[in-house]
């Protein structure tokens, strides 16, 4: 009896398929299949591309065409954390600060959902910046809008406007964020000024959010704050400072934003 020729397959993970993408004078052969299973534009240009022909070799590559503000470098990052992804490998650990927000530059530009998620989440921390300056809100503000970041708009908003920052914001810091955002900053700054101003020595929180310690023993009540030591009942209501909160008085541009980073 004939022994029968055994089927070859193709492994279902290591078997990686490759496509060769030009972007402006640089060629890259970088395996298909992220590109094409977690990316809706991908996907979509993928089938156009196939029945050309594009992308199986450096005569006919696929040309990409890059959002206005991207460059080769920035596909280069986004090529760094793809191509482990690939293979359910980590990702590099050596990725800087600006290597992540080419990440994210692309990854939103091109509808790779779980990128931009992994990008966020880098560029979340503080990453050795120094998180308590101008410079850090400043930026957290202005990739928060360019990118639809609601948590780091909101972040480097209330940073600008905490009340026990009493430096005067950079104008030329305030000129860059535009005009409407510079009137708000300053009148969330100079309501916190004035509240100080008529009740010098309070630390600035509502009574209701006062941190209290409770008396040591059941008959006595302590009611005052361990903050700035003076009597919960001085410090104003939550209702009275609510209004002057960064959520209150960027609403309308908030709710614009991504909820969901």
């Amino acid at each position: 009896m004939a022994v029968g020729v055994p089927v070859v397959q193709r492994h279902d993970q290591y078997y990686i398929e490759t496509i060769v993408y030009q972007v402006e004078n640089t060629l890259f052969r970088v395996p298909s299949r992220y590109f094409h299973e977690k990316s809706e534009v991908f996907s979509g240009a993928s089938q156009i591309s196939t029945t050309r022909g594009e992308g199986s070799s450096d005569d006919n590559p696929v040309k990409l065409v890059l959002p206005q503000d991207a460059n080769t470098n920035d596909f280069l990052q986004l090529v760094r954390v793809i191509c482990p992804l690939t293979l359910d490998l980590p990702v590099p650990t050596n990725l800087s600060h600006t290597n992540w927000i080419s990440v994210l530059k692309l990854s939103t530009a091109w509808c790779f959902s779980d990128l931009r998620k992994l990008a966020i989440t880098k560029l979340s921390g503080s990453d050795g910046l120094d998180s308590s300056g101008s410079e850090y809100f400043h930026e957290r503000i202005e990739l928060g809008r360019r990118y639809s970041v609601k948590s780091w708009v909101l972040e480097g908003l209330e940073g600008l406007s905490a009340d026990n920052d009493t430096s005067p914001l950079p104008l030329e810091k305030l000129e860059a964020l535009g005009l409407r955002t510079a009137m708000r900053l300053v009148y969330i700054k100079n309501f916190h000024l004035t509240f100080k101003l008529k009740s010098p020595g309070l630390c600035g929180k509502s009574r209701e959010d006062c941190p209290v310690t409770p008396a040591s023993c059941s008959c006595c009540t302590n009611n005052n704050c361990n903050s700035c030591g003076r009597s919960r009942f001085e410090h104003p209501l939550k209702g009275e400072l609510e209004p002057m909160s960064v959520e209150k008085v960027f609403m309308d541009e908030l709710t614009t934003l991504d909820e969901s980073s």
